[in-house]
């Protein structure tokens, strides 16, 4: 079965988010710049308040605890800064793209920028079902994002998901 989109820089950063979070290195850089910030917090609040060592040792952590709560938002905002610059270099003028997936009983391939790069079902970790995509990941951390307006309708979605689900399974057994 073959299906096509035409997807945005704003798809692009999406795509590259919803990979990154589901590698465990990347939650890792997050994890501890979490805790390295509210650790550099704690010691320039408590050493703020040096003359009353209890008092700075109280402030500190509440001013940490607030750094750990708002580093997630700040996080998420740099990398998408990071990822839409990185897609600027790389795509310079181009605002929308071509993207075509084709999948049978041996795989699926995903055709787009220039490139083919096929998969082995064997290399499938998942097949997820969004509310605007139908998305497979791989081991190796790539795979694709079959956003909804590939396909004409309801049915043809349906059909794609029971057939990359189908394939998936046989390839298990």
């Amino acid at each position: 079965m073959h299906v096509q989109f035409e997807f945005t820089r704003d798809d692009l950063i999406d795509v590259s988010q919803r990979f990154s979070a589901r590698s465990k290195v990347m939650r890792s850089w997050k994890t501890s710049g979490m805790f390295w910030s509210a650790v550099l917090t704690w010691l320039v609040v408590f050493a703020f308040f040096f003359s009353t060592p209890l008092k700075g040792a109280v402030v500190g952590l509440v001013a940490a605890t607030v750094c750990a709560l708002i580093y997630p938002v700040f996080y998420k905002r740099g990398v998408k800064k990071r990822i839409s610059k990185l897609n600027d270099e790389i795509l310079g003028n181009e605002t929308s793209l071509l993207c075509g997936v084709d999948i049978d009983q041996d795989g699926f391939t995903v055709t787009q920028m220039n490139r083919r790069i096929q998969y082995d079902w064997l290399a499938v970790t998942e097949i997820s079902e969004t509310a605007d995509s139908v998305d497979i990941f791989t081991r190796d951390g790539g795979g694709v994002i079959v956003r909804n307006r590939a396909f004409e309708s309801d049915a043809d979605r349906a059909k794609f998901v029971e057939l990359a689900k189908t394939f998936f399974s046989q390839s298990r057994s």
